[in-house]
């Protein structure tokens, strides 16, 4: 029996095909028994329509590469399936970097969700705390104000009592120099007339009295 690589490998053709199918070699003539053929097919009724259930396009490719390989494969021929190995390699690392940037998609939308979140919470605690600090703030300003004003009350209030009592002091000082001036002019009228009466009781005698001097001077 033939090797079924040698039975198999394919010969140019002399029109150009656009499928490039190989064509399988007549084996030649020989006293053998021939050996019956075995061509490998790749047919897509080979696979149950009842296992596929609307597959996405990337698995179709990569069931047609994987079938393809083998189809090489079977025939000896290693630059389909080096072809099919490149472009199932080329796949892979296209579904890596897919992979990858969802991944890195993913971790940037949930950085910025936790970010907002917590900026979400940090704003409402400095409005609570704001809140919490113009409350204090109003709350000290009345009490200050509120002293300010019984303070000034406070004030006013001695202010009157001082204007009274120096009003009074006022008065008793007018009414003691008032006083004064009752008892000096009174003095002052007693003295005119003992003078009155000694200048007379000269005009009468013609002689000054000896204690004259002493009561001028005496009070």
């Amino acid at each position: 029996m033939r090797d079924m690589g040698t039975e198999m490998t394919p010969i140019a053709s002399q029109e150009p095909s656009r499928t490039a199918t190989p064509i399988i070699a007549s084996s030649p003539t020989s006293s053998r028994t021939p050996t019956p053929q075995r061509t490998a097919e790749f047919s897509v009724s080979n696979i149950d329509p009842k296992k596929i259930e609307m597959p996405e396009e990337e698995e179709v490719q990569m069931s047609t590469r994987q079938e393809i390989m083998d189809l090489g494969e079977r025939l000896g021929k290693t630059t389909i399936a080096a072809w099919a190995s490149k472009e199932e390699k080329s796949a892979a690392r296209f579904t890596d970097t897919t992979a990858y940037k969802a991944a890195d998609i993913g971790r940037e939308n949930r950085a910025a969700d936790w970010q907002e979140t917590e900026k979400a919470k940090y704003l409402a605690r400095f409005q609570r705390e704001e809140a919490k600090i113009q409350a204090w703030e109003n709350l000290q300003k009345a009490k200050i104000e509120a002293e300010m004003k019984g303070i000034e009350a406070k004030i006013e209030r001695k202010r009157a009592r001082e204007q009274d009592r120096l009003a009074s002091k006022l008065a008793a000082v007018s009414h003691r120099a008032e006083a004064k001036r009752e008892t000096a002019e009174a003095r002052r009228n007693q003295e005119a007339a003992r003078t009155e009466e000694q200048a007379a009781r000269i005009r009468y005698t013609g002689h000054t009295p000896s204690s004259f001097s002493c009561w001028c001077w005496c009070p």
